[in-house]
């Protein structure tokens, strides 16, 4: 009985309820450290309202089957004909329990089961990277699962950016422009959804045409040692690449505005201030097609800077900018940008190294 609702409607009734109420829970873990599980031997565990991530895997589950309920039925040709209907259903039922089964225990992404994470969204418990969870045997995965390039992901991964809270907002359902497997709960909102997503996809591509006519008009190369002789005039350099507007871009450059020269707060050694910075040049690299390999060792050079000891600093700088400088004189595009990230290297040489 729905009393007179849309099925859609319970489906998606209790999402933002729930999503508040994990994220009270996030609130309260920064200052008790503690997460915390509601019980799941109540009467009403199983009938519970469904919250965000629940809804997503559920949607997900449910084109998993169907996809592989069809592919099942291509391998066997002619034979479930041959079998009769009621062997044929008992086959492929069975056949579809396994892949449910598997699909709920396998990492989702690289990170938590749906199964670990249906059950966290039962409980109305956020999933903290590495932490465990009272009420609970199992926790989230510790490292961050997604295997990407972003020197900023990578920080995260070792947690020098406090615990990141993992989890699943559906976000990838609403690329398959599909509305029965949105997350939006009315079909106007996923039509305003999807002209937004139009919308952003036309500045993109204006962005990306506006840097190619760039390049093409850009000055003769320069080498690096001709750049690095003036800190100012690099940054300026950096500035100009990244656009004059002063009104607050998505866009703009990590080396546009002060922001880009002050300190920010609990970055004393400044990690994080040249993680922002790199992790644009590593964008300038992908869009222009870098191989993997390069910007992995770019990656594994910061790496190893962030964490050197004392004795070995200067070696570990001068292995850093090394790296910095090969993709440089590959990518001329690059030249101002890795010669403001020489001097600011330089700079915190002079700096002691924090414990």
């Amino acid at each position: 009985d729905l009393a007179g609702r849309m099925p859609r409607q319970l489906l998606h009734g209790a999402v933002d309820w729930s999503d508040r109420i994990i994220e009270g829970q996030q609130h309260r873990f920064h200052y008790t450290e503690q997460l915390i599980a509601l019980p799941d031997g109540g009467a009403d565990f199983d009938t519970a309202p469904m919250g965000r991530e629940e809804v997503v895997f559920y949607f997900d589950l449910c084109r998993a089957l169907i996809d592989a309920g069809w592919m099942w039925c291509i391998a066997q040709g002619e034979r479930p004909a041959q079998w009769g209907q009621e062997s044929t259903h008992s086959e492929l039922v069975a056949f579809l329990r396994d892949v449910e089964a598997t699909w709920m225990s396998s990492p989702f992404e690289g990170g938590a089961s749906p199964s670990f994470s249906i059950e966290c969204c039962r409980r109305r418990v956020p999933q903290g990277a590495g932490v465990t969870i009272e009420g609970m045997s199992q926790a989230a995965p510790a490292e961050h699962g997604l295997d990407c390039d972003c020197p900023l992901c990578i920080m995260m991964a070792e947690g020098m950016l406090g615990v990141a809270f993992m989890g699943v907002d559906g976000h990838h359902l609403e690329l398959d422009e599909e509305f029965a497997f949105s997350m939006c709960a009315t079909r106007e909102q996923w039509q305003e959804m999807q002209a937004e997503f139009v919308d952003e996809y036309e500045s993109e591509n204006e962005v990306c045409c506006d840097v190619e006519d760039t390049a093409t008009q850009s000055q003769p190369e320069r080498s690096l040692a001709e750049d690095s002789g003036t800190e100012e005039h690099d940054r300026k350099d950096a500035n100009t690449d990244a656009g004059t507007d002063k009104d607050a871009d998505e866009f703009a450059s990590a080396w546009s505005g002060a922001a880009a020269d002050k300190p920010l707060p609990g970055d004393a050694d400044g990690h994080l201030q040249l993680a922002f910075l790199l992790t644009e040049i590593v964008s300038d690299l992908q869009s222009q097609a870098a191989p993997a390999a390069d910007i992995k060792a770019l990656n594994a050079a910061f790496v190893d800077y962030r964490h050197r000891r004392p004795e070995d600093a200067l070696s570990v700088a001068e292995r850093f900018k090394a790296a910095l400088q090969f993709l440089a004189e590959r990518y001329p595009s690059l030249v101002s940008k890795v010669a403001d990230m020489h001097s600011r290297i330089d700079e915190q040489l002079r700096m002691p190294v924090r414990s």
